[in-house]
Protein backbone atom coordinates (compact mmCIF):
# COMPACT_ATOMS: atom_id res chain seq x y z
CA UNK A 1 0.00 0.00 0.00
CA UNK A 2 1.65 3.45 -0.68
CA UNK A 3 2.00 6.28 1.56
CA UNK A 4 -0.99 7.76 -0.05
CA UNK A 5 -3.41 4.64 0.19
CA UNK A 6 -2.14 4.41 4.36
CA UNK A 7 -3.04 8.40 4.80
CA UNK A 8 -6.14 8.08 2.84
CA UNK A 9 -6.84 4.87 4.92
CA UNK A 10 -6.93 7.07 8.50
CA UNK A 11 -8.91 9.77 7.60
CA UNK A 12 -12.24 9.64 10.29
CA UNK A 13 -15.02 11.91 10.08
CA UNK A 14 -16.32 13.65 13.09
CA UNK A 15 -12.89 11.54 14.73
CA UNK A 16 -14.66 8.13 14.65
CA UNK A 17 -16.77 7.02 11.23
CA UNK A 18 -13.84 5.51 9.32
CA UNK A 19 -14.57 6.91 5.52
CA UNK A 20 -11.08 6.41 4.25
CA UNK A 21 -10.96 2.99 5.11
CA UNK A 22 -13.56 2.09 3.88
CA UNK A 23 -13.49 3.82 0.33
CA UNK A 24 -9.87 2.54 -0.07
CA UNK A 25 -11.46 -1.00 0.46
CA UNK A 26 -14.02 -0.65 -1.68
CA UNK A 27 -12.62 1.59 -4.36
CA UNK A 28 -11.42 -0.16 -7.70
CA UNK A 29 -9.54 0.64 -10.93
CA UNK A 30 -11.54 -0.71 -14.41
CA UNK A 31 -10.39 -3.22 -16.75
CA UNK A 32 -11.33 -1.72 -19.38
CA UNK A 33 -8.55 -1.30 -22.36
CA UNK A 34 -8.07 1.98 -22.40
CA UNK A 35 -7.71 2.55 -18.57
CA UNK A 36 -5.37 -0.02 -18.48
CA UNK A 37 -3.25 1.10 -20.86
CA UNK A 38 -3.44 4.06 -18.96
CA UNK A 39 -2.16 3.02 -15.59
CA UNK A 40 0.55 1.36 -17.60
CA UNK A 41 1.89 5.06 -18.70
CA UNK A 42 0.99 6.64 -15.78
CA UNK A 43 3.30 4.31 -13.66
CA UNK A 44 6.03 5.06 -16.09
CA UNK A 45 6.20 8.87 -16.14
CA UNK A 46 5.23 9.46 -12.53
CA UNK A 47 8.73 7.69 -11.37
CA UNK A 48 10.39 11.38 -13.19
CA UNK A 49 7.46 13.75 -13.22
CA UNK A 50 4.28 14.94 -10.85
CA UNK A 51 0.91 14.27 -12.52
CA UNK A 52 -2.42 16.38 -12.75
CA UNK A 53 -5.64 13.85 -12.33
CA UNK A 54 -8.84 16.48 -13.79
CA UNK A 55 -11.59 14.59 -11.81
CA UNK A 56 -15.64 14.47 -12.95
CA UNK A 57 -16.61 15.04 -9.63
CA UNK A 58 -19.92 13.89 -9.98
CA UNK A 59 -20.64 12.61 -6.28
CA UNK A 60 -19.92 14.06 -3.06
CA UNK A 61 -17.34 11.31 -2.08
CA UNK A 62 -16.33 10.37 -5.88
CA UNK A 63 -13.71 12.76 -6.03
CA UNK A 64 -11.68 11.13 -2.81
CA UNK A 65 -12.55 7.78 -4.35
CA UNK A 66 -10.66 8.87 -7.44
CA UNK A 67 -7.57 9.60 -5.42
CA UNK A 68 -8.03 6.35 -4.09
CA UNK A 69 -8.10 4.80 -6.94
CA UNK A 70 -5.08 6.90 -7.95
CA UNK A 71 -3.23 6.01 -4.75
CA UNK A 72 -3.63 2.37 -6.18
CA UNK A 73 -2.47 2.78 -9.63
CA UNK A 74 0.54 4.27 -8.47
CA UNK A 75 2.07 1.67 -5.72
CA UNK A 76 4.60 3.80 -4.89
CA UNK A 77 2.63 7.77 -4.48
CA UNK A 78 3.88 9.62 -2.04
CA UNK A 79 2.44 13.19 -1.87
CA UNK A 80 -1.44 13.96 -3.12
CA UNK A 81 -2.94 17.32 -3.06
CA UNK A 82 -5.95 18.56 -4.36
CA UNK A 83 -8.16 21.94 -4.38
CA UNK A 84 -11.29 22.75 -2.44
CA UNK A 85 -14.11 25.71 -2.48
CA UNK A 86 -13.59 27.85 0.56
CA UNK A 87 -17.27 27.21 0.94
CA UNK A 88 -17.12 23.42 1.78
CA UNK A 89 -14.22 24.07 4.31
CA UNK A 90 -16.12 25.98 6.81
CA UNK A 91 -19.30 23.56 8.13
CA UNK A 92 -20.42 20.13 7.74
CA UNK A 93 -18.63 16.99 6.41
CA UNK A 94 -16.11 19.47 3.89
CA UNK A 95 -14.76 20.81 7.00
CA UNK A 96 -14.48 17.45 8.50
CA UNK A 97 -12.54 16.45 5.60
CA UNK A 98 -10.74 19.33 5.00
CA UNK A 99 -9.04 19.48 8.75
CA UNK A 100 -8.62 15.34 8.27
CA UNK A 101 -6.76 15.69 5.45
CA UNK A 102 -4.87 18.03 5.99
CA UNK A 103 -3.76 16.55 9.34
CA UNK A 104 -1.52 13.80 7.43
CA UNK A 105 1.74 13.67 5.99
CA UNK A 106 1.18 12.99 2.45
CA UNK A 107 -2.05 14.10 2.15
CA UNK A 108 -2.40 18.18 1.18
CA UNK A 109 -5.59 20.11 0.30
CA UNK A 110 -5.48 23.77 -0.57
CA UNK A 111 -8.57 26.12 -0.34
CA UNK A 112 -9.70 27.95 -3.05
CA UNK A 113 -12.15 31.24 -3.07
CA UNK A 114 -15.00 31.15 -6.21
CA UNK A 115 -17.35 33.84 -6.74
CA UNK A 116 -20.02 32.01 -4.99
CA UNK A 117 -18.20 31.70 -2.00
CA UNK A 118 -18.24 35.09 -1.30
CA UNK A 119 -21.29 35.04 1.25
CA UNK A 120 -18.95 31.94 3.50
CA UNK A 121 -16.24 33.66 4.09
CA UNK A 122 -15.39 37.32 5.52
CA UNK A 123 -15.37 40.57 3.06
CA UNK A 124 -11.59 41.03 4.35
CA UNK A 125 -10.87 37.40 2.91
CA UNK A 126 -13.06 37.82 -0.22
CA UNK A 127 -11.54 41.62 -1.04
CA UNK A 128 -7.59 39.90 -0.75
CA UNK A 129 -9.19 36.50 -3.08
CA UNK A 130 -7.32 36.78 -5.83
CA UNK A 131 -3.56 37.12 -3.99
CA UNK A 132 -4.77 33.84 -2.10
CA UNK A 133 -5.82 31.61 -4.63
CA UNK A 134 -2.34 32.75 -6.49
CA UNK A 135 -0.78 31.72 -3.12
CA UNK A 136 -2.83 28.18 -3.06
CA UNK A 137 -2.25 27.64 -6.55
CA UNK A 138 1.34 28.09 -6.48
CA UNK A 139 1.33 25.61 -3.52
CA UNK A 140 -0.56 23.11 -5.14
CA UNK A 141 1.55 23.49 -7.99
CA UNK A 142 4.55 23.23 -6.76
CA UNK A 143 3.47 20.31 -3.94
CA UNK A 144 3.39 18.16 -7.08
CA UNK A 145 6.59 19.22 -9.21
CA UNK A 146 7.87 15.77 -7.79
CA UNK A 147 7.85 12.42 -8.93
CA UNK A 148 5.32 10.03 -7.01
CA UNK A 149 3.30 13.33 -6.75
CA UNK A 150 -0.39 13.46 -8.10
CA UNK A 151 -2.53 16.32 -8.02
CA UNK A 152 -6.35 16.11 -8.03
CA UNK A 153 -8.87 18.51 -9.25
CA UNK A 154 -12.07 19.15 -10.28
CA UNK A 155 -11.96 21.40 -13.28
CA UNK A 156 -15.30 22.16 -13.58
CA UNK A 157 -15.10 23.14 -9.61
CA UNK A 158 -18.56 21.90 -8.90
CA UNK A 159 -20.83 18.87 -10.19
CA UNK A 160 -23.59 21.10 -10.86
CA UNK A 161 -21.37 22.99 -13.84
CA UNK A 162 -20.11 19.27 -15.47
CA UNK A 163 -19.98 19.54 -19.24
CA UNK A 164 -19.65 23.20 -19.16
CA UNK A 165 -17.19 24.18 -21.30
CA UNK A 166 -17.06 27.72 -20.43
CA UNK A 167 -16.96 26.78 -16.70
CA UNK A 168 -13.78 25.04 -16.63
CA UNK A 169 -11.56 26.47 -14.14
CA UNK A 170 -8.24 28.65 -15.06
CA UNK A 171 -6.68 26.44 -12.14
CA UNK A 172 -7.01 22.96 -14.58
CA UNK A 173 -5.98 24.90 -17.78
CA UNK A 174 -2.74 25.75 -15.82
CA UNK A 175 -2.35 22.63 -14.09
CA UNK A 176 -2.14 20.90 -17.74
CA UNK A 177 0.29 22.77 -19.17
CA UNK A 178 2.59 22.64 -16.71
CA UNK A 179 2.22 18.99 -15.97
CA UNK A 180 1.33 15.52 -17.71
CA UNK A 181 -2.45 14.78 -17.29
CA UNK A 182 -5.51 12.29 -17.17
CA UNK A 183 -9.13 12.68 -17.24
CA UNK A 184 -10.85 10.32 -14.67
CA UNK A 185 -14.19 9.38 -13.32
CA UNK A 186 -15.54 7.47 -10.33
CA UNK A 187 -18.40 5.69 -10.87
CA UNK A 188 -20.16 4.09 -8.24
CA UNK A 189 -21.01 0.75 -7.66
CA UNK A 190 -23.50 -1.82 -5.67
CA UNK A 191 -22.16 -0.62 -2.82
CA UNK A 192 -22.29 3.36 -1.44
CA UNK A 193 -18.96 4.01 -0.96
CA UNK A 194 -17.67 1.68 -3.48
CA UNK A 195 -16.49 3.43 -6.72
CA UNK A 196 -14.69 2.12 -9.92
CA UNK A 197 -12.23 4.32 -11.32
CA UNK A 198 -12.34 4.84 -15.39
CA UNK A 199 -9.04 7.27 -16.74
CA UNK A 200 -8.56 8.68 -19.95
CA UNK A 201 -5.46 8.09 -21.69
CA UNK A 202 -2.54 10.13 -20.52
CA UNK A 203 -1.68 13.21 -22.23
CA UNK A 204 1.98 15.05 -21.78
CA UNK A 205 1.87 18.94 -21.09
CA UNK A 206 0.22 20.99 -23.00
CA UNK A 207 2.13 24.04 -22.79
CA UNK A 208 1.03 27.07 -25.12
CA UNK A 209 -2.04 25.18 -26.62
CA UNK A 210 -4.72 27.33 -26.80
CA UNK A 211 -7.11 27.58 -23.93
CA UNK A 212 -9.59 26.75 -26.50
CA UNK A 213 -8.16 23.66 -27.31
CA UNK A 214 -7.47 22.46 -24.08
CA UNK A 215 -10.99 23.07 -23.15
CA UNK A 216 -12.37 21.04 -26.12
CA UNK A 217 -9.79 18.50 -24.98
CA UNK A 218 -11.21 17.81 -21.82
CA UNK A 219 -14.79 18.15 -22.53
CA UNK A 220 -14.26 15.63 -25.16
CA UNK A 221 -12.08 13.19 -22.46
CA UNK A 222 -15.27 13.63 -20.13
CA UNK A 223 -17.86 12.48 -23.11
CA UNK A 224 -15.93 9.68 -23.71
CA UNK A 225 -15.55 8.31 -19.91
CA UNK A 226 -19.17 8.68 -19.48
CA UNK A 227 -19.78 5.91 -22.13
CA UNK A 228 -17.08 3.67 -20.75
CA UNK A 229 -18.51 0.57 -19.23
Amino acid sequence: MSAVSEDISKIRLYGYFPLGGIIVALSRISEDPVTRKAVSRIREVNTESGIVQLDAHLNQFDIMAAMCGMAKVVPDLQYAAGLMAAKWTKSGVGAELFKAINNKEHLKIQQVMRFEDEKHVSEEAFGQRKGTNRQEMDDYLNGIDRPHAVGNIAPYGSRYNFLKEDLIKNGAIESVRRFPSVCSIAKPGLSPMGFKLYLSPLIEPMGNISEEDIRRHIQNSFRELLERK
